[in-house]
């Protein structure tokens, strides 16, 4: 449960750049990868460091395009 809201909010960062059946699919494929199923249910933190890299290059795209969105 916690690693579907951990991608949801890491697409969240994308919204304004691509449009929702795009992130949808995007959600869907890396959802459905094997090593993200096996890692889901790990503690281990790579899983979550793809979730932060994700949400971090989303961010920075966003202030690159337009600096005022915060």
């Amino acid at each position: 449960m916690l690693a579907g809201c951990g991608l949801f909010l890491a697409l969240w960062a994308w919204r304004r750049l691509l449009r929702a059946p795009v992130l949808g699919v995007a959600g869907g494929l890396f959802a459905g990868l094997w090593v993200t199923m096996f890692y889901a249910s790990q503690a281990m933190p790579n899983l979550w460091v793809a979730y932060g890299a994700l949400a971090a290059v989303g961010c920075f795209l966003r202030a690159a395009r337009d600096p005022g969105d915060r």
